[in-house]
């Protein structure tokens, strides 16, 4: 059950608030893959909604078939190529940290990090350069649908 579904339920109140502002804007998405959403995370950093997206759509398009970039792929991808799409020196170092640390398993894959506690995803996701706990408390709540 959703938890504006459970609120609903245990209060009217509540549940016509629910109904009238269905749907919920921040709908969880646990089967989104941390790799994943770090990478958007650190694309995004410090830059407006809009050029990030335009960025991010640059990188992607240089790795087709695949929503992300496989770790693989973008640590043999070229430095000059990725600054092209527009990733600056600091993102590109944060983003092949995050593709080591995938491959070296502490960045879990979207089924191991649902078994594992918040302290556990905390610690092991701010090991990855330019990731901080604030990014990893967001993931918590937003991705994972974890308690503030």
């Amino acid at each position: 059950m959703t938890p504006e579904a459970h609120l609903a339920k245990i209060d009217r109140r509540m549940g016509a608030l629910v109904k009238a502002n269905a749907p919920f804007p921040g709908a969880t998405r646990p089967e989104c893959d941390p790799y994943e959403a770090l990478f958007r995370a650190i694309v995004y950093q410090q830059l407006s909604g809009k050029a990030a997206g335009t960025i991010l759509g640059r990188v992607v398009a240089l790795f087709p078939g695949h929503p992300y970039p496989p770790p693989e792929a973008l640590l043999a991808a070229d430095a000059e190529t990725l600054r092209g799409a527009g990733l600056s020196r600091q993102k590109q170092e944060a983003l092949l940290d995050l593709a080591h640390k995938r491959l070296e398993g502490i960045v879990p894959d979207s089924h191991a990090v649902a078994h594992l506690a918040d302290e556990e995803i905390v610690a092991r996701l701010t090991a990855v350069r330019g990731v901080g706990c604030w990014t990893v408390q967001m993931f918590l709540i937003f991705t994972l649908g974890r308690g503030d």
